[in-house]
């Protein structure tokens, strides 16, 4: 019972309770459905697709299991790497000994593309854009360059992964799915990529060889373990020596299985929060889209029609569809009904330039702008798109030459 002297619950009152109640789960459901846009989407399609092939212990073939585990480990290794701030604090130190604005954008362009390479591209971005932000944030005049640094770093990433299994997450399904030869998949891909890589040095040599007045570099995204019982050089050694097992995992060197396993037991014993920032989204999409691809090589006339669109113009095909529904989708969709694996690698590779939602990573770096220059979207907006396309037309002639 409400105390003698307690306010009465007015009908205004629950109503207005009510709304606002109403306004709050709405905006926890609309954040959600943000942050997670694409396992929803491939959840919502694998769904679809069980309406007309039904549940059954055959879907259990259609996941590429090596894969799913080679991802868990890249992923929960990476986390572990960044968690120590190893990344952050190497960077940090070549970036103080730069004089130049040219020198400091080109210098952070090599690192994100060498990160891509490694650390997977979308890792490389949420390690190293806010790096750039603090390095160029003291400079007056940087309306114009921060964009440029932020759109450049976005090419390397998307760009620079290309090159290796393990640099985009669709290269390694492909990698597995097709067993390519280690050798074979970085010749096919180093025609785009050296074009890339001209592409990419080309536009950071437009930056002014302006001098770099000092910025505070201090990373305040950098978390440290140090207050966990491990010292941090020994998490440090430890995480690497994982890293370096999963590599030789994806390498087919050694038992993905053992590998995973190693990964989770060593990761509960020195660090269990990394396992949570396991990127279980990634996960969940490949595993949706397996069912989803799975579901429609099942249906006839759905097989014929992608076939049909594959052999009509493949590298046109393909580009097309990742600029519409991104990169990794498309590569799901479209590689149980080709055996041309080397066309729809390139592809999807290339593709992952052009629109804001060619690529995942792309998404990344606009948002991490519009973080820190909202007022400047319509600026940075034009100068993503013109660099998007202009790299994209370049890579698919070159890719047409080569393929």
């Amino acid at each position: 019972m409400a105390p003698h002297n307690a306010a009465p619950w007015h009908p205004f009152n629950r109503l207005f309770y009510r709304v606002c109640l109403h306004g709050a789960m709405m905006r926890a459901v609309t954040s959600f459905i943000k942050q997670h846009t694409l396992p929803l989407i491939a959840c919502i399609a694998a769904a679809i697709s069980a309406l007309f092939i039904p549940p059954s212990t055959a879907y259990l073939d259609y996941f590429d299991f090596k894969t799913l585990g080679c991802l868990f480990c890249i992923s929960a290794t990476v986390n572990a790497l960044v968690s120590t701030g190893l990344f952050s604090q190497l960077a940090q130190k070549i970036v103080r000994t730069l004089k130049t604005q040219r020198t400091c954008v080109i210098t952070m362009v090599l690192i994100t593309l060498i990160g891509a390479m490694f650390i997977t591209n979308d890792m490389a971005l949420l390690t190293f854009l806010p790096l750039s932000y603090l390095v160029l944030r003291g400079i007056v005049d940087d309306r114009k360059l921060l964009a440029w640094c932020f759109i450049l770093q976005n090419a390397a990433a998307v760009l620079g992964g290309m090159i290796l299994p393990f640099g985009n997450p669709h290269n390694l399904y492909l990698y597995s799915l097709f067993d390519i030869p280690t050798g074979t998949f970085i010749l096919t891909m180093l025609p785009t990529f050296i074009t890339a890589v001209i592409l990419i040095g080309a536009c950071c040599l437009l930056v002014k060889p302006i001098p770099l007045a000092p910025a505070d570099t201090t990373s305040e995204d950098v978390e440290h373990t140090n207050e966990d019982r491990i010292p941090r050089k020994i998490q440090v050694g430890l995480y690497c020596i994982l890293f370096a097992l999963t590599l030789c995992a994806i390498l087919r060197a050694i038992p993905y299985l053992a590998v995973l396993v190693i990964v989770v037991v060593c990761l509960l014993i020195v660090n269990p929060r990394i396992l949570i920032r396991v990127d279980y989204g990634l996960l969940i999409t490949f595993a949706a889209f397996f069912v989803f691809a799975g579901n429609l090589s099942s249906i006839p006339q759905v097989k014929e029609f992608l076939m049909s669109l594959l052999e009509s113009n493949a590298l046109i095909t393909i580009v097309g569809t990742c600029q519409i529904i991104s990169n990794l989708p498309t590569t799901l969709l479209y590689a149980p009904f080709t055996t041309d694996w080397a066309t729809l690698l390139v592809a999807t590779d290339i593709a992952g330039m052009g629109t804001p939602i060619a690529s995942l990573a792309s998404l990344i770096t606009i948002k991490s702008f519009m973080n820190y220059r909202r007022d400047d979207a319509g600026l940075f907006m034009r100068l993503f798109l013109a660099v998007g396309f202009g790299f994209l037309i370049i890579l698919c002639i070159v890719a047409a030459v080569f393929l």
